[in-house]
C-alpha cells in the first residue's frame, strides 16, 4: 500500500457487502486489503454511521440487514488491523444503538 493513508468511502464498504453489485469484487478486494496490518487504511465514524444506515434501509439495498446483523458487519470493519478508526469504542456504540422513542407523544392543536 501506499505511504498515505487512504480513506474508505461509505460506498465501498457497501458495496464490498452485497453480491449483486458490479463494483464488489474490487470493493470487496480493498476492505480484505485491511486484513493487512499495513494498508494504511482510514475509516470515520461517519463512514461507519452511513454504513450502517444504507445497509439497514430497504429503501437503499435490495436486502437489507437487520440492525444486529448491520451492528455486527460495523463491528468486523473496527476490528480489521489495517483499518486505522479515528474515534473511540463508545463512539461507535453510540451510533449502532437500537433508537428508543421517548417524547413521542405529539401534542394536537
Amino acid at each position: 500500500m501506499s505511504a498515505e493513508p487512504a480513506l474508505i468511502d461509505t460506498n465501498v464498504l457497501v458495496y464490498a457487502l452485497f453480491a449483486e453489485r458490479p463494483e464488489r469484487a474490487a470493493s470487496l478486494a480493498l476492505v480484505e486489503s485491511a486484513q493487512d496490518p499495513g494498508a494504511n487504511l482510514v475509516i470515520a465514524p461517519q463512514n461507519l454511521a452511513e454504513f450502517y444506515a444504507v445497509v439497514s434501509n430497504p429503501r437503499r439495498v435490495s436486502t437489507p440487514l437487520s440492525a444486529t446483523d448491520a451492528r455486527v458487519e460495523v463491528e468486523k470493519l473496527t476490528r480489521l488491523p489495517g483499518l486505522r478508526r479515528r474515534f473511540s469504542e463508545p463512539a461507535l456504540s453510540r451510533f449502532a444503538r437500537p433508537r428508543t422513542r421517548q417524547g413521542s407523544a405529539r401534542r394536537k392543536h
